[in-house]
């Protein structure tokens, strides 16, 4: 791989690094405990899987 390139993908895997703290800081909680025992009452909460089936 060349150098400019190597660079490059460095720098993306740098920006992605620090895009990830911070969504964790600022979204972390709510994806990770804020959607915790939700109730399903009539909702479509359903796997991928479930809906691409073929009915």
């Amino acid at each position: 791989m060349s150098n400019p390139a190597r660079t490059m993908l460095a720098a993306l895997f740098h920006a992605l690094e620090r895009f990830e703290a911070w969504f964790d800081r600022r979204f972390g909680w709510f994806f990770t405990n804020g959607m915790k025992d939700r109730e399903r009452k009539g909702t479509a909460f359903t796997s991928a899987r479930t809906r691409s089936a073929p009915r």
